[in-house]
């Protein structure tokens, strides 16, 4: 017999999110930018998780735990014919799995134990049995459909609808293999044994898929019986204690005890049928409403539309069911102090703000007081929302108990907003830290925008990361490379591209470090900025230190065209290491991107809009968070500042050049070259035509394309002989 539970229920599995966003690259989704709309947002359920709730309540010490096996059934059935026996033993059973029926087996095992002998000739006439039962339903005749769920164990492509399989007329073979698998279990118990859970299965399958005498409490009784026999130690190698929990709960379905059926599989731990019941119900309203009756009907309803009834991520319409199947919840009792929390849950998805509220009102549990935060936000009382999400986040152990690990995280970046209401922006870093790489673009907001770069480096500096000798000096690291598969274990991964396989570790610690590096080098504090840059990038540091040496000359330089000449190098080593000594990690650059992307990608937004305090949820931020936020506005508050930056460098340097000299020419020509902006390209070739450029050397069409190098030596020669002149 095969091993596995025979059930075909259910369809495709669905891909929740707490939110549904937009599509864009392969990115960790930012919370604060859409937290008018988050903190509102139902709450949605896991239904794995909710139906793991009420798997220790049920199980009984006669279930066994599944043990997942990669063999195939027939492949895990030889290895288990092949236990406790000799090799010529294990032959003989194979002829016999060979022979035309039941008695022509049973006549060459006579050198094997009874048991191995009386099972295995019982199987052959299974087989032989089914066979022929097949055949003749094919031939249209003796077919006998029951309301029940399919079992692939029947005809293999006949007879399986969901909604009325066939069972299998009996025949002599199936006669012969019952009186042989219960004369197994008629054997001495210590002569049973090696088969006795094998034949114990096999007889309840017998009776679930053939037209038997009194079928369903044979098959009842028997399949309790393999459990009962596992739990006394007999071997149970292929696992069918727990299949006999499945195949029970089939019984009890066809039999109309709902009830019993979700009970079975709660103790299986049978998700997928959980869900195909619970979709069946409720394609039934009528028998819904009187199944709710019973308890655990009840709690995979509650959960199936807890999980299931939020709106579509597309249509924006949540399912027809939604409404009436709540009510149907709510008619049948409130009293239900067990769900309560996710009664008012699954109201407020469904817009039944009183009952939700109503509901929530009788219950202190983390879920209940989340939907009490979300119902006084949208009644505009934002403390009593906030106090409300403080004590739902206030037990972590009964918050991880009561809600699966997508929500406990949820409701922690929610608890963040009330810290950053509070003024409390160091807790909120903190908090949103503790989440790990998942949550970067949330924490580079909050390091970027909102804590001053002091502050930052406090934190930044109370971060612990590995140390590593080098010549007798200790040299601050990030840890040593490890491959990509490791790292993304470790710290989540993301993707710079749309193609989700070309996967970039991330390492939140080592993000910090390099974000705050860039931080201090955009305000000229370029000595406090070198350790930390990553020591695992040298030639980052090179350019950095570069650019540093490059802003000093300049400030220091008092010949004109000395300082245009260090400028101009400014000015290219902002433009082509912009990005990485100087770029911010979110907008306008986004670093963490690559630059690949704009805040409309980033942020989830379908248009851009900007980098102001609009994008991160205005109406929800308090007054210091506005304030924060305002203080740290990029000077230069577009898309690869450093590009615009390196052409006020170019402009500066070519206001120190002789007009119409080369090197005034070149530097204005490289600007235009590096400016991002059609407009700043025009106005630079005006400037340059109004106060550089000779008749003869007009430069249409190539301003910006083919620049020469500056002539500063040149510049010099030409500034000295202009100052002979005037003498």
């Amino acid at each position: 017999m095969k091993n596995h539970n025979f059930i075909l229920f259910g369809g495709a599995l669905l891909f929740l999110a707490t939110v549904a966003l937009a599509c864009g690259p392969y990115f960790p989704q930012a919370f604060l930018p859409h937290r008018d709309a988050l903190l509102k947002a139902p709450i949605e359920g896991d239904f794995a998780f909710e139906m793991r709730r009420y798997f220790s309540r049920v199980r009984s010490a006669a279930s066994a735990p599944r043990i997942q096996h990669t063999e195939s059934p027939a492949a895990l059935r030889a290895k288990a014919e092949a236990e406790g026996v000799t090799s010529d033993q294990y032959r003989v059973i194979q002829r016999m799995r060979q022979e035309k029926d039941g008695d022509a087996a049973y006549a060459i095992g006579k050198e094997l134990p009874d048991a191995i002998r009386l099972y295995t000739a019982g199987a052959v006439d299974y087989q032989l049995a089914k066979s022929g039962a097949c055949a003749k339903m094919r031939q249209g005749t003796d077919l006998n459909f029951e309301n029940s769920a399919c079992n692939s164990d029947r005809c293999d492509g006949f007879g399986c609808d969901s909604l009325a399989p066939a069972l299998l007329p009996a025949n002599p073979a199936i006669a012969r293999a019952l009186a042989r698998f219960e004369a197994v279990l008629s054997l001495p118990e210590n002569e049973r044994q090696p088969r006795a859970t094998w034949a114990a299965y096999s007889f309840a399958e017998s009776h679930l898929n053939y037209q038997l005498p009194d079928r369903r409490n044979k098959a009842s009784r028997y399949y309790e019986l393999v459990r009962k026999l596992a739990q006394s130690g007999t071997p149970d190698p292929m696992q069918l204690a727990w299949s006999s929990l499945g195949q029970q709960a089939l019984v009890k379905l066809e039999a109309g005890d709902t009830g019993k059926a979700v009970i079975l599989y709660l103790e299986q731990g049978d998700v997928v049928s959980l869900r195909f019941v619970a979709e069946r119900l409720i394609a039934q309203p009528n028998k819904l409403r009187s199944e709710l009756k019973s308890p655990a009907v009840r709690r995979l309803v509650v959960a199936y539309v807890f999980s299931y009834g939020h709106a579509g991520p597309y249509s924006g319409k949540q399912p027809s069911w939604m409404r009436s199947t709540i009510n149907a919840l709510i008619a049948s009792g409130t009293g239900d102090i067990e769900n309560i929390d996710r009664l008012a849950a699954l109201s407020y998805q469904a817009g039944k703000y009183e009952d939700a509220a109503q509901l929530a009102a009788s219950s202190e549990t983390p879920l209940a007081h989340w939907v009490k935060s979300k119902l006084a936000r949208r009644n505009g009382d934002k403390a009593l929302a906030a106090d409300h999400l403080v004590l739902a986040g206030k037990n972590k152990s009964a918050v991880r108990k009561n809600l699966p690990s997508d929500l406990v995280q949820q409701l922690m970046l929610e608890n963040v907003t009330v810290s950053l209401d509070r003024g409390e922006t160091v807790k909120a870093m903190s908090a949103l830290y503790a989440m790990g790489p998942s949550r970067w673009a949330d924490i580079a907001y909050v390091a970027e925008r909102l804590l001053t770069t002091d502050e930052l480096r406090v934190f930044v500096d109370a971060l612990p990361f590995a140390v590593r000798k080098k010549e007798g000096t200790n040299v601050k690291t990030e840890p040593p490379a490890m491959i990509v598969d490791t790292l993304s274990a470790r710290f989540g991964d993301r993707t710079t591209g749309m193609d989700p396989n070309e996967v970039e570790p991330l390492d939140t610690a080592h993000q910090l470090r390099t974000l705050l590096a860039r931080r201090l080098m955009r305000g000229g504090r370029f000595k406090t900025a070198m350790p930390y840059f990553s020591v695992a990038e040298p030639q980052v540091i090179a350019y950095a230190k570069e650019y540093a040496e490059a802003v000093h000359a300049a400030m220091s330089a008092k010949a004109p065209i000395d300082r245009a000449e260090v400028l101009f190098k400014v000015g290219v080593l902002a433009r082509k290491r912009g990005m990485e000594i100087l770029g911010y990690e979110l907008a306008p650059d986004f670093y963490y991107a690559k630059g690949n992307y704009a805040a409309a990608s980033i942020l989830q937004f379908k248009n851009n809009t900007g980098s102001s305090a609009r994008v991160y949820g205005s109406a929800s931020m308090s007054e210091e968070e506005v304030q924060r936020f305002n203080v740290t506005v990029p000077r230069l508050d577009k898309r690869y500042h450093y590009r615009y930056l390196a052409v006020e460098k170019a402009r500066e340097a070519a206001r120190l050049l002789p007009a119409r000299s080369q090197a005034y020419r070149s530097v204005l020509c490289h600007a235009a070259a590096w400016s991002p902006d059609d407009a700043l390209d025009s106005d630079l070739y005006k400037t340059y035509l109004r106060n550089g450029s000779n008749k003869n050397y007009q430069l249409a069409g190539l301003f910006g394309r083919e620049c020469e190098t500056p002539d500063f030596e040149g510049a010099r020669r030409l500034n000295s002989q202009r100052n002979a002149k005037g003498n």
